[in-house]
């Protein structure tokens, strides 16, 4: 008796990104070019959305951990593409990029970028080429319920090779990749974003960058970063709280990477200004930021430090009703503004600190749950009775990051429901160290030697003022 017969079905062939020789040989020609990673795009013909024809490179900031796209040649890459006739999706579903190690497997921000950038599209394909020819591909959807898997890849060497041409692959790259010291925590030339870019939100914001490309750990879990500091920073409560930072300068610039590194969820940053030379050695910013925002080269190296914190930016000063979050944490120039602030927020913000500083003097204020309000608001005195001259003319990284720590070491206390400290100074070149606490009833009490600073002191009394922060 026979075995009846199955009935026979086609199965559809199995999509694979495919590339033309002439776009391989300039991939592996980008590759080989320097010691950094390599972003770019690639551009396909509108029936065959999976052949890479060529490889379009914008300009971008790189090292060996990141690439970082400037958003004003992803905006003008975009509108170059559109006048030329072609659609989205032959020129921006294709994000290709390089590893200058051996392995080509995604990082973890790698994916978080993945899905930040083309999780809104319809389709995209992330493609990754390593130094030693290791590829990974990987093609997402949104159609029907969803989902992803890997993809083969395969140049197809039936097309026509139209040779290398070294002499203009060379010169795209020298003038669109931009090679930064290892470590770059932030940055890259991104300006103002342009108008352009809300017509291609989606994915003209783009921020491409990954770690390590030779890591060769298994997954990294960034719930594993806290195990360190969870008796001291507690994970629960920071988990539905925003702070702001008003003014990112020396202080402020250092207290967001602080809170980014605790594990603060959602920041709101705020400054008009734009990084200039001196910030470089007296703020933290990196050569590629000047003339740049700073609320803009600040969130990117917030997001550098983790990805998945929600960064808002505002470039303008501070407005009275403006909403902010929790936690506020001020940083500024000058007392009036710091005075205008706080009649603002008084009633608004649940936790308050100010950095204050004038070379190696650092005053840190703290008002929290009512505790410490009205000992803060006597600090506030007449912009007319401040020290006369640029405050800011004096300044030092190290001298901003111990404020920074002290502030943020304020509002880790108050979330632990502990005692704040609601005034401190620090005399760095002294070596001396004054504290008052304020108890719940918003009694102060000395803490430390505070008879080492004199009445006649620059960090006391109504002459003392601070330098941007």
């Amino acid at each position: 008796m026979r075995r009846p017969r199955e009935p026979w079905t086609r199965s559809r062939p199995r999509p694979r990104l495919r590339f033309s020789p002439t776009a391989w040989a300039k991939l592996l020609f980008l590759r080989d070019r320097g010691p950094t990673e390599v972003g770019g795009f690639g551009i396909a013909p509108a029936d065959d959305l999976l052949y890479v024809q060529d490889i379009h490179v914008v300009r971008q900031t790189c090292t060996t951990v990141f690439v970082f796209f400037e958003d004003s040649a992803v905006a003008e890459f975009f509108d170059d593409q559109i006048d030329a006739g072609r659609r989205p999706e032959q020129f921006g579903r294709l994000w290709i990029h390089t590893h200058p190690g051996e392995s080509a497997q995604p990082s973890h921000v790698d994916e978080e970028t993945f899905q930040r950038v083309f999780g809104h599209c319809d389709w995209g394909v992330m493609f990754i080429l390593a130094r030693e020819g290791q590829t990974y591909c990987r093609l997402r959807f949104r159609a029907g319920p969803g989902g992803a898997f890997e993809i083969p890849v395969q140049v197809d060497f039936h097309g026509n090779f139209t040779g290398s041409n070294f002499q203009a692959w060379t010169h795209e790259y020298e003038t669109t990749v931009r090679q930064a010291p290892f470590g770059l925590a932030g940055g890259g030339p991104w300006g103002l974003p342009s108008p352009r870019l809300s017509q291609l939100e989606r994915i003209s914001r783009l921020t491409i960058f990954s770690t390590p490309s030779n890591w060769k750990g298994g997954p990294i879990s960034m719930s594993d970063r806290y195990e360190r500091q969870r008796d001291m920073v507690p994970q629960d409560r920071l988990a539905g709280l925003t702070a702001t930072v008003i003014g990112v300068g020396a202080i402020g610039r250092q207290i967001a990477l602080q809170l980014a590194d605790v594990g603060v969820p959602r920041l709101q940053l705020i400054d008009f200004d734009r990084v200039e030379t001196t910030n470089i050695t007296t703020q933290g910013y990196y050569q590629v930021d000047i003339g740049q925002l700073k609320v803009a080269a600040t969130r990117r190296a917030v997001e550098a430090i983790d990805p998945a914190i929600v960064v808002e930016t505002c470039a303008d000063r501070f407005r009275p009703k403006q909403s902010v979050g929790d936690a506020l944490f001020c940083a500024v120039d000058s007392i009036s503004a710091r005075a205008s602030i706080w009649r603002a927020v008084e009633h608004r913000c649940r936790c308050r600190t100010d950095g204050r500083m004038l070379g190696e003097t650092i005053r840190v204020l703290c008002a929290a749950d009512g505790v410490g309000r009205e000992h803060y608001a006597s600090t506030l005195f007449l912009q007319s009775e401040a020290q006369a001259g640029r405050c800011t003319s004096r300044s030092t990284i190290y001298a901003s990051a111990i404020a920074a720590g002290l502030m943020v070491h304020q509002f880790t206390l108050w979330l632990r429901d502990l005692p704040i400290d609601g005034d401190t100074t620090i005399d760095l070149l002294a070596g001396e160290w004054a504290a008052t606490s304020t108890d719940s009833h918003g009694s102060s009490h000395g803490v430390g030697s505070a008879s080492a600073f004199s009445p006649n002191s620059p960090t006391q009394g109504n002459g003392w003022e601070h330098v941007k922060s």
